[in-house]
This record gives C-alpha cells, sequence and structure tokens, in this order.
C-alpha cells in the first residue's frame, strides 16, 4: 500500500503508471480530443444541413402548394422537439453554452457531464436545421469541451490536465465550426481561459490544428465566406472606420442586452418549459415568412453582402439588423439551443455594409467599397460582443483569408471592444454568469465564493419591525436582541426599509422622538441582495457602502424578505467553499487511487442500523483484500485508523478487489451507495 501512496503524491500519477512522459501524454490526449471534435463538428453540421434540407426542401410536399407556410411552422416544429428534449434529459435547462464552458473551467477544475452537453448539442441541431436564428459555434464548442473533460475525467486526471483538454477542445471547436485554427487557439486562451497560459499553448494549438485538419479532410479548404475585390482608397477613412467602430459598438451592446431582456420575459410567461421553444420557433417563423434573410445561421447572406451583390438599401439593411437581433433573441429566450457568435458576425456584415454603402452615396471620391464596411464591420460587432478583440481580428482574417483591411479592421475592433465594455462591463457570455451570480474576472484566482449562494448561508429567523412601532418600543427591541438594525415589515409582510440604532439616536437627539414612529426614521433607500445571488454580490455591496448587513430578498419579489446575510454568514460562505472544493479534489483522489491500484472504490454510508455504527474499525470484520481510505463526517475528511469509531452518518471510501464476495461481506456492514 504504501508504494501506492507514494506513487499518488506525485504530479504524474497516471502517467507514472503507464510510464507515458508528460509532454508526450498533453500531445497524444490533445490530438485525440483534436480528432474527436472535429469528427464531431463536421457530423453536427452534416446533421443540421440534412435537417434544413428535409424541412425546406424534401419536406415542403407537406404545404403544397403553400410551401411558404411551412417557413412559418417548421421552426415551431423543431422548437416543440426541442422543448421535449430539454424537458425530459436535460432537467427543464437549455444551458448556456461558452459561459457554461467558461464556469466549469473557472470553478470546477473543467469537469461537467460530457452527456448532458451531447444532449444540448442534439438541440442545436434541431433549432438550427428548422430555421431557428442562431450560430453553430455553441454546439461545437461544446462537442470538444465535452470530449476533453470526458477524457479528463474518464483517465482521472488533475484539474489542470483537465482545464488545458477543455480548452484545447473549445479551441478545436471554434477551429472546426469557422475554418480558423489561429482563431480556435485565442478564443480558447482569452474566453475560455481567461488568460493567455503558456502551459496550456501547445495543446490547445494541437488540438486546434487536427481539428482543422479533419474539417478540411471532410469538407474541403475554401474559405467560409468570399470576398469581392476592393482597395483602401484614403487615410481619410480611418475617421470613418473610427465611427463604424462606434456604431459597433452601440449595436453590440444592444444585442447583449435584448438577448437578456428577452430570455426573462420568456421565463415568466406562464407556459410549460417544452411548449415556450415551439412558440418562439411560432414567431421567428411568422417574421421569417416576411424577411427570411434572418432565420437560421445567415451565412449566404453574409456571402451576398461581402461579394457586392446586396440588392438591399441603407434603411432596409438596418431593418435587418434590429429584426436579426429579436429573432435570435427570440430563438434563444424561448428555450432553443445555439450560438450567439455566428449572430453577431451577421450583424456586423449588414452594419457595416449599410454604413459603407451610405458613405459611398455622401463621400464617394475617398470611400472604400461597402465590403470593405462589411468585413470591418464583422469583427467589430463580434468584439463588442463577446469583449475578445484578438480573436475577432484573427477569425475575420482567417475566415475571409484577406489581409488588406487589416489596419482599419484592429482599428475599429479594438474601439469597438474599449466603447462596449464602457457602455455595459459584461459581454454576451460573462452577463449570462453574472445572473447566475458568478464573476469570473481575468486571472487564475477565481472568488471560491462564486459557488455558494446566498440563501444556503443566511440567516433565515430575522427579528423585523413593524413600521407603526413607537421610537420607545423600538428601543426596548434593541435593549432586548442586542441588534445594531432590522429590517422593517409592514402587515402584508412587505419589505418597507431598514432601521438603525443609528437612526434612532438621530431621532432622539432631534427631540422628536415622541410624535415619531418606525416607519418616520427608517430608511427607504434599500440594498438587498437576492437570495439567488452568489455571496461575493452581498460581500461586494457590504464593501461599496460600508454596511455589515443586509436583507435578503426573494429574485422574483424583491418586497419579500426571506432572511438576512451579515459579514458572519459570508465567512460561513467561505469556510463551506472551502469545504466543497477539498471535497471535490478528494473524490478525484479517491477515484485516482482506484486506478492506480488496478481496484474499485465503493462509497459506503454508515447508519443507525447497520452493524458498523457505534464500531471501532480495529473491531470490524473486514474482508481481504479491502482498505478503508477515507471517512467523511460533518463536511471533514477524518483519518483512517484503528481506533476511529464510526457514528450514523459518516461516508466511508473503500478500496476493494472486484471479487463478489467482498462486495457482499461489506454490505453486512454498510449501506453501499454506488460503486466509483
Amino acid at each position: 500500500m504504501r508504494s501506492i501512496v507514494q506513487r499518488i503524491s506525485a504530479p504524474e500519477e497516471w502517467v507514472t503508471r503507464v510510464s507515458v512522459p508528460p509532454r508526450f501524454l498533453t500531445v497524444l490526449l490533445s490530438t485525440l480530443v483534436g480528432l474527436l471534435s472535429g469528427a464531431g463538428a463536421v457530423l453536427f453540421r452534416y446533421l443540421v444541413r440534412t435537417l434544413h434540407s428535409f424541412f425546406f426542401s424534401q419536406g415542403a410536399f407537406l404545404f403544397s402548394p403553400s410551401f411558404h407556410l411551412a417557413v412559418v411552422v417548421y421552426p415551431a416544429i423543431g422548437g416543440l422537439l426541442v422543448g421535449l428534449l430539454v424537458y425530459f434529459f436535460l432537467d427543464g435547462e437549455s444551458g448556456h453554452g461558452v459561459a457554461a464552458v467558461m464556469e466549469s473551467v473557472a470553478l470546477y477544475g473543467g469537469r461537467f457531464p460530457p452527456l448532458k452537453a451531447f444532449l444540448r448539442v442534439l438541440g442545436s441541431v434541431l433549432t438550427l436545421g428548422s430555421g431557428g436564428s442562431a450560430g453553430p459555434e455553441d454546439p461545437s464548442v461544446q462537442i470538444g469541451a465535452a470530449f476533453g473533460s470526458g477524457i479528463g475525467q474518464l483517465m482521472h486526471l488533475r484539474d489542470d490536465y483537465v482545464r488545458t483538454l477543455v480548452a484545447a477542445g473549445s479551441a478545436a471547436g471554434i477551429a472546426s465550426a469557422f475554418h480558423a485554427p489561429i482563431a480556435g487557439v485565442f478564443f480558447a486562451l482569452e474566453i475560455v481561459l481567461g488568460e493567455l497560459s503558456t502551459a496550456s499553448f501547445g495543446a490547445v494549438v494541437i488540438a486546434a490544428v487536427t481539428s482543422t485538419a479533419i474539417t478540411q479532410a471532410f469538407e474541403g479548404s475554401s474559405p467560409e465566406f468570399f470576398v469581392a475585390a476592393y482597395s483602401f482608397t484614403s487615410y481619410w477613412e480611418f475617421l470613418f472606420y473610427l465611427g463604424l467602430g462606434f456604431l459597433a459598438a452601440i449595436v453590440s451592446v444592444l444585442y447583449i442586452q435584448t438577448i437578456t431582456l428577452v430570455g426573462d420575459y420568456w421565463h415568466h410567461i406562464m407556459l410549460p418549459v417544452w411548449l415556450k421553444p415551439a412558440l418562439g420557433g411560432l414567431v421567428v417563423g411568422g417574421i421569417g415568412f416576411l424577411m427570411p434573410m434572418v432565420m437560421g445561421v445567415g451565412y449566404d447572406s453574409i456571402n451576398v453582402v461581402l461579394q457586392g451583390h446586396a440588392p438591399w438599401a441603407v434603411f432596409f439593411l438596418l431593418l435587418i439588423v434590429v429584426v436579426k437581433i429579436f429573432t435570435t433573441a427570440t430563438t434563444l429566450g424561448s428555450g432553443g439551443i445555439g450560438g450567439m457568435f455566428a449572430p453577431s458576425l451577421f450583424l456586423g456584415a449588414m452594419l457595416g455594409g449599410a454604413y459603407g454603402m451610405a458613405l459611398q452615396h455622401f463621400f464617394p471620391s475617398v470611400t472604400s467599397s461597402p465590403v470593405a464596411y462589411a468585413m470591418v464591420g464583422m469583427a467589430a460587432v463580434l468584439a463588442g460582443s463577446v469583449h475578445s478583440p484578438i480573436t475577432a481580428m484573427i477569425l475575420l482574417f482567417e475566415m475571409t483569408r484577406d489581409y488588406r483591411i487589416i489596419l482599419p479592421l484592429m482599428f475599429a475592433t479594438v474601439l469597438s471592444t474599449l466603447i462596449s465594455q464602457h457602455i455595459f462591463e459584461y459581454s454576451v457570455y460573462t452577463l449570462a454568469l453574472f445572473r447566475e451570480g458568478i464573476h469570473l474576472e481575468r486571472s487564475t484566482a477565481v472568488d471560491v465564493t462564486q459557488g455558494v449562494k446566498v440563501w444556503e448561508v443566511m440567516t433565515e429567523e430575522v427579528d423585523s419591525v413593524s413600521p407603526q412601532r413607537t421610537l420607545q418600543e423600538l428601543m426596548t427591541f434593541f435593549e432586548n436582541t442586542w441588534h445594531h438594525g432590522a429590517p422593517v415589515v409592514d402587515d402584508e409582510g412587505k419589505l418597507v426599509g431598514i432601521v438603525t440604532r443609528k437612526d434612532l439616536l438621530q431621532a432622539i437627539r432631534a427631540g422628536t422622538s415622541d410624535q415619531l414612529t418606525v416607519n418616520d426614521i427608517a430608511s427607504k433607500q434599500l440594498i438587498t441582495v437576492c437570495s439567488e445571488d452568489a455571496v461575493w454580490v452581498a460581500l461586494k455591496r457590504m464593501s461599496e457602502y460600508d454596511i455589515g448587513r443586509l436583507p435578503v430578498v426573494e429574485c422574483h419579489d424583491r418586497d419579500h424578505l426571506v432572511g438576512m446575510i451579515r459579514r458572519g454568514d459570508v465567512v460561513k460562505a467561505y469556510r463551506l467553499a472551502i469545504s466543497r472544493r477539498r471535497e471535490r479534489e478528494d473524490m478525484v483522489e479517491e477515484m485516482r487511487l482506484a486506478s492506480l491500484a488496478d481496484m474499485k472504490l465503493l462509497r459506503m454510508e454508515v447508519k443507525e442500523n447497520t452493524p458498523a455504527a457505534h464500531q471501532y474499525i480495529k473491531s470490524l470484520a473486514l474482508p481481504p483484500n479491502c482498505l478503508l481510505a477515507v471517512v467523511h463526517r460533518g463536511g471533514k475528511r477524518l483519518m483512517v485508523h484503528g481506533d476511529l469509531e464510526l457514528l450514523p452518518g459518516d461516508k466511508v471510501v473503500a478500496i476493494v478487489s472486484s471479487e463478489k464476495r467482498i462486495e457482499q461481506a461489506l454490505r453486512k456492514l454498510f449501506v453501499i451507495e454506488k460503486e466509483v
């Protein structure tokens, strides 16, 4: 057993067991992730094309001779199928795609259930294939990330290895989705990992290149977009690109906030979860009947603009921008599954095309073709939406393979990012996480309390006061409870204010305490926190306003008080978060231990009526080839020794051989929960 423990303490345990050098293992696994991700992305696009062809070509006969009705109905059919998938197999949650991958990398060591990710990809096939307004990159990233996380978990690798493989899979997904391996690398480092890490660079590059090679082998090496000839006419155009960067930032912020507002609207509609995507698809289909270019991914429409063949006038292009924002928000907000990356490229192409056409009309001698502005607009809106200018610049360069516009492209892209960040702090991805109580900083250090909700640590039993109480009664209340403040709750149970000892003392000094009630001196400018917020949100507000406590309210009813959170509760949250992280690390270590010993792990529980309860380990009749490795009690990990008494509620992890008789013997002592 000692040799096993020594090998566990080594940094590359699995590598040591199979005698594979760590660097070679990184190359091997990242290549495997790239191969699987590329093949998965190719299959995903094939399924989308096949389903789209069935709906809008082979399936058109269902509505013959009124084929135009199919445009309205098919997105609803696809939405219904997505809704049923989400309801029955995804616990009613369609997920956040790239945002969920970012969360898992930052908070959970890159570990998440790969099966759910693949089910979401299936939902994307149904959404995009039926004409839903979304992009293919989120599913492609989820495919790669799921393969990376799944392989890392299957081999019981450390968190840093798993994170690297998830980042490699994400890079492979973007590389395959857009035929852009370099952009995939920077996407993984800039967005998924949140840092340009040299430690992960090699694995990410290998996966992106491998995935692109697989994609090109099946789909060819042609660029995604074909750009008509144009030229850079005058350096005065930099002023025009300055204006385009500003407009792109405005569109980016409008895009981000519309997705949020429309999503909130659909969330509060009192309909079954499985029905909402169908209704959203019906809305998108109805709009698509009038403006079919806003349905689906929209690459065909982008190519029309980039080739200079757009038959639309300036105002119609701007109308397309507004409608595309709404249809994308409707598709995703109602429960459809897809990406937010490609729609931002569509918005940028239409915005830039309209802007270039207007400039060419008023300043024909000093402006380039509208094609140039459409290209720059694509990168600028993308950068403003995801707050990643490097990824946007390189992605557009790889997708068009056109270097002529690089200077104005860099100028407008960075400008759009800076302005959009100034107007609105969050990107289209980080806003989704922020609304879940998670705030990801661009660094390796992430506050551990982001995984703890306020409701988990708040004080539920709250002493409140009525607004009709006299100040003498309030004084007695403070003397009896030793509180420094209390929420003010009316007869209907609504939170109407908060009153403190300081408020009471000021009223007494003013000599008006006899005529006043609590309602007169209580502060009505309430600073509250939602019960579903992460604890760091409460801590941040306490720090900003220099207060030691916050009322906790229901998220859907801000007047309903459910508890109080104090600085002491924040300390409790840190303890809980650290305990959870240690518990997860312990679980990974236990799985690794069983893998190294060529045995299996059994998770068991001590219950009051089991023979092991109240027994010392040395007195247990344990079968041979069985080792009790860990005992968990009340969130703590106890060292296993003969004089340790097992108590009801203890969780015990045993390393055993695969012989059936050993498990049968343990069942006589414990309740076996599961095999790991």
